[in-house]
């Protein structure tokens, strides 16, 4: 996109991340597009947003398409583009996506035995870490 669509991308993307929460979980996230760094749309949630470029750097050349710094990473973040930390961290574990337990599969763990108070800590601890990973 020229100049002048960029600009109006901008402005409709910063639109679209100040809308309610939930007025925005009604809308189709796959029908989202931002511009990438080379001035090419792309579906927002196929694209990463660089929230750490001394990784960026090491990690020009692969797959990621990422998002035009002047989007932002919170607007990209709201309009459904992945975090490169999250994006390499899932990948690093060799997971695609990160994995959310739920709330059936926990109470089962924990109605079925007894847990001390330090297992009981390390739970919790790391359904923190996962919700911080989500954006929660």
């Amino acid at each position: 996109c020229d100049s002048r669509q960029l600009d109006l991308v901008l402005f409709v993307s910063r639109y679209l991340s100040r809308v309610p929460s939930d007025e925005l979980d009604r809308l189709n996230k796959s029908d989202i597009f931002l511009p990438s760094r080379d001035n090419i749309m792309h579906r927002a949630s196929e694209m990463t947003f660089d929230d750490a470029p001394w990784l960026s750097a090491i990690v020009k050349r692969t797959r990621h398409v990422f998002v035009h710094p002047d989007v932002g990473n919170e607007v990209a973040r709201i309009l459904g583009s992945k975090s490169l930390r999250d994006v390499l961290s899932a990948h690093q574990n060799g997971m695609v996506k990160i994995p959310v337990p739920k709330h059936q599969a926990l109470q089962q763990l924990i109605k079925n035995r007894t847990i001390d108070v330090d297992e009981i800590s390390k739970i919790v601890l790391e359904l923190m870490e996962i919700a911080e990973l989500k954006g929660a």
